[in-house]
């Protein structure tokens, strides 16, 4: 968290002072135009599952409900 933080307010100094790149060792090299938003999550490498792998439950009710009980 704290090369994080270095490493933002570098790049908004950087950019108040004309700079084109940030080199940060542990993170590389940043481009101080770029207009990301560094502060929220990443996008996802990958999608979700699609809807066949999701799981479904069916209930059969005459073995849920037994019949000697009054619900």
């Amino acid at each position: 968290p704290h090369d994080f933080i270095t490493a933002v307010a570098l790049r908004k100094y950087y950019k108040q002072q004309g700079f084109q790149e940030l080199e940060y060792p542990s993170i590389g090299t940043l481009s101080v135009h770029d207009d990301e938003d560094l502060y929220s999550s990443p996008p996802p490498l990958t999608e979700g599952p699609g809807e066949s792998l999701k799981p479904k439950v069916q209930i059969n009710l005459q073995d849920f409900f037994h019949p000697q009980f009054d619900y």
